[in-house]
């Protein structure tokens, strides 16, 4: 007999039993056992089992745990930019909250991409714009 290390180890549904065949335990003691009490361990805890499910959750809804080390003053930004992706905001709305002038170069931006003809050039010639 092999002795079983772990619960999961251990087949529950593997023979049928009748219920008016198991013995009580006034029955076993009559028989010559003795009643005794142990602990025997799972694979995982049930804690981690938790987790596990969670973790499992979060990957098939795209959500991702990431942890960042970085200074003191950034440190307020990424707070205020995880907890905006959290609760679904955007993240420009997010960036152009904490720095305008962020948004008027993003907005530049996009205005410098849309040129055409010699604008275009000029700005290209300038370094404003890539080819």
């Amino acid at each position: 007999m092999n002795a079983v290390t772990y619960l999961e180890d251990v087949a529950l549904f593997d023979s049928a039993v009748a219920v008016e065949a198991v013995l009580t335990d006034d029955q076993l003691s009559a028989g010559g056992l003795v009643k005794v009490e142990t602990y025997i361990r799972t694979k995982s805890s049930a804690a981690a089992t938790r987790k596990a499910a969670q973790r499992e959750r979060e990957a098939a809804a795209g959500v991702r745990q990431l942890n960042l080390k970085c200074s003191e003053e950034h440190a307020v930004v990424l707070k205020d930019l995880a907890a905006a992706l959290a609760v679904g905001d955007p993240i420009e709305q997010v960036i152009f909250d904490r720095d305008p002038a962020l948004r008027y170069a993003v907005v530049m931006l996009h205005q410098l991409q849309s040129l055409t003809g010699w604008r275009k050039w000029l700005a290209r010639l300038l370094g404003l714009v890539k080819r």
